[in-house]
């Protein structure tokens, strides 16, 4: 009893999310213009996902490209498979969709296309993964340590010539998806063909390597300053990206 006589009830707290870490990405990207026009890249950074655009097609329609493609895959994310593999081919399939009907509603855009590497960071039962979907001539690294990375894909050209594969290109799209074990620490680098043509794994390695601790964007930084001394003369576009643990909040869990 209160002492106006008011009953008192205990103080009852509804059920919460408890926390628990979970991985995310710490990312940064550098995008320049090379000396081919406007700039025809773009890049896409949140929590766990990474994308990089490069548009192939003539220049009026390359920077639309990229742009209505990074566009389509955050539609696609937000609706695709729970299945973080299945959904990057979701939102590649949603990309290809995407350019294909902006050139049959603007025949003046027909034949538009794109290059795209997609890097999503989820969980299975306790493990984290990093999913990667590749389309053209770019690329995706990883990096475990400052001496030790690998190149996870192939470039869909034939010696740095014609693209043999591009999102919006043809009506059936082929991809190459895959995934890689994660842990805090390690860095993943996604590029554009403005730096793999002039860097090889090793140059990328060696800037990796020094710029390994430093703040991605420093990193991002150094590779977009070495292909430039290489003289690319196209766009150059590198997203660096740390996987970090943060806390997270899960409703699942509950008391």
């Amino acid at each position: 009893m209160t002492t106006s006589g008011t009953p008192s009830f205990p103080l009852v707290v509804p059920p919460g999310p408890l926390p628990s870490p979970v991985l995310a990405f710490d990312a940064a990207g550098r995008t320049n213009a090379g000396n081919r026009g406007a700039n025809a890249d773009g890049f896409l950074i949140q929590d766990r996902l990474i994308a990089v655009a490069d548009g192939v097609s003539a220049a009026t329609a390359s920077r639309w490209a990229s742009a209505l493609a990074l566009g389509a895959v955050l539609r696609g994310q937000a609706g695709g498979s729970p299945d973080p593999l299945l959904g990057l081919r979701d939102s590649l399939e949603a990309a290809n969709e995407t350019l294909r009907g902006a050139g049959r509603d603007a025949p003046e855009l027909t034949g538009m296309a794109t290059t795209l590497d997609l890097v999503s960071l989820a969980e299975d039962d306790g493990s984290w993964f990093a999913a990667f979907a590749h389309v053209g001539d770019g690329a995706v690294y990883s990096f475990t340590g400052p001496r030790e990375g690998q190149i996870l894909t192939t470039p869909h050209s034939i010696g740095g010539g014609p693209l043999l594969r591009a999102v919006g290109a043809e009506e059936t799209l082929y991809s190459d998806v895959d995934r890689i074990d994660v842990r805090p620490g390690m860095l993943i680098v996604v590029a554009t063909n403005g730096l793999t043509d002039v860097l090889s794994f090793l140059d990328v390695q060696n800037v990796v390597r020094r710029h390994f601790d430093a703040p991605p964007y420093l990193c991002a930084g150094a590779l977009l300053d070495a292909a430039y001394r290489r003289s690319t003369d196209d766009d150059v576009t590198v997203v660096v990206a740390r996987v970090v643990e943060v806390t997270g909040y899960d409703w699942t869990r509950s008391p």
